[in-house]
């Protein structure tokens, strides 16, 4: 989708991601009450910002609604 369509679905609570950041674990968030977009990473090390938009995001279209966000679980250490 194309990032007019994205911004509309952050709009409504969505949250949004560009193809090529799934792997990354990345994805973008409007929360209610804040004036910026926050950038969301689960992994990793789960951490959140706000976001600063690049010419390159306005002009993409593989932007994505993601269905559901869970960080990845850690595998555990073999002692």
């Amino acid at each position: 989708m194309l990032f007019m369509d994205a911004l509309k679905a952050l709009q409504e609570g969505k949250y949004v991601a560009r193809a090529e950041w799934k792997d990354a674990g990345k994805y973008l968030v409007f929360m209610p009450g804040m004036l910026a977009v926050w950038q969301i990473l689960t992994q990793p090390n789960p951490n959140a910002g706000n976001y600063l938009f690049l010419m390159d995001d306005f002009l993409a279209s593989d932007w994505e609604v993601m269905e559901k966000v869970e960080a990845k679980k850690d595998e555990p250490v073999a002692e």
